[in-house]
C-alpha cells in the first residue's frame, strides 16, 4: 500500500507545556487505524494535527507527499475542506438546519463533495432527513454527522470518539458503517481511550504522556460484530 501520511520528529509544545514528543509514524492508503490513549496522553493534540486544525512546533507532517507543517492559514482551510473528513464525538450539528442540509453544508467547501440525499440513504436516514437534530435521537444524529464526512468526498475520515456519547447497539452499528466505509477505500483513523477498537485496525498506535508507546499492526482486523 502507498504511503498516506507519515510523522517526521513531530513536537508539540503549548507555553512550556510538551504535548507530543519526537512522533513518528506513517499510515498507509485504505487502512483502518486506531490510535488508543488514556486522557491527557496527546489524542486530541493529534487529531488536530493530523486534520489541520494546528501545526507542529517542530517536525514534519506529510499528507499525499506534501508537508502540511509548512503550510499558512489559507493553505491548511483548503487541506481541511479537500483532505479530511471529521467525524466528532458530540456531532457539531447546526441546530437550525435539518438532517439535509447538514449535511449538505459540506458542498460549500469542496466542489467535489457528493449527494447528500443518497448519502443520508446509505446511513439509513432515508426517513429523517428532513428532520432537525433535536428530532433525531444521539445514534441518529451521529449518522448525519457520518453522512456529513462522507458525503464531503475526502481521502481521510478522522473520528474523535465517535461512539463515546453512544449506548453500546448503536456504537456498534456506527463501528460497522465505519468498517464499511474503509472497504469502500476510506483511510479512517480513529482516536479514543477505547481498548476494544483495537482489534478492529490495521494498526494500532498507542500514545502515552505525549509519547509514542508502541506501534502495532494487525493483518487480520475483526469486524465490528
Amino acid at each position: 500500500m502507498n504511503e498516506l501520511i507519515t510523522f517526521q520528529r513531530v513536537d508539540k509544545t503549548y507555553e512550556m507545556t510538551s504535548a507530543l514528543k519526537n512522533i513518528n509514524f506513517t499510515i498507509n492508503e485504505k487502512e483502518f487505524v486506531v490510535i488508543l490513549g488514556p486522557s491527557g496522553a496527546g489524542k486530541s493534540t493529534l487529531l488536530n494535527l493530523l486534520g489541520g486544525l494546528d501545526q507542529p512546533s517542530t517536525g514534519d507532517i506529510w499528507v499525499q507527499g506534501i508537508n502540511i507543517a509548512e503550510f499558512n492559514e489559507n493553505e491548511l482551510a483548503d487541506y481541511r475542506a479537500k483532505k479530511v473528513g471529521f467525524i466528532f464525538q458530540f456531532y457539531n450539528l447546526l441546530p437550525t438546519l435539518n438532517a439535509l442540509d447538514n449535511v449538505n453544508l459540506v458542498h460549500q467547501v469542496n466542489n467535489s463533495s457528493l449527494n447528500g440525499e443518497n448519502i443520508l440513504q446509505k446511513v439509513g436516514l432515508a426517513e429523517k432527513m428532513r428532520q432537525y437534530p433535536s428530532e433525531l435521537s444521539g445514534g441518529e444524529q451521529q449518522r448525519v454527522s457520518i453522512a456529513r464526512a462522507i458525503a464531503k468526498n475526502a481521502p481521510i475520515l478522522l473520528c474523535d470518539e465517535p461512539t463515546g456519547a453512544l449506548d453500546t447497539q448503536t456504537g456498534k452499528q456506527i463501528m460497522k458503517l465505519l468498517k464499511s466505509l474503509n472497504r469502500q477505500g476510506k483511510t479512517v483513523i480513529v482516536v479514543t481511550h477505547n481498548e476494544e477498537f483495537s482489534v478492529l485496525a490495521n494498526k494500532v498506535i498507542r500514545l502515552k504522556d505525549g509519547e509514542i508507546e508502541s506501534i502495532e499492526s494487525n493483518l487480520h482486523p475483526s469486524e465490528a460484530d
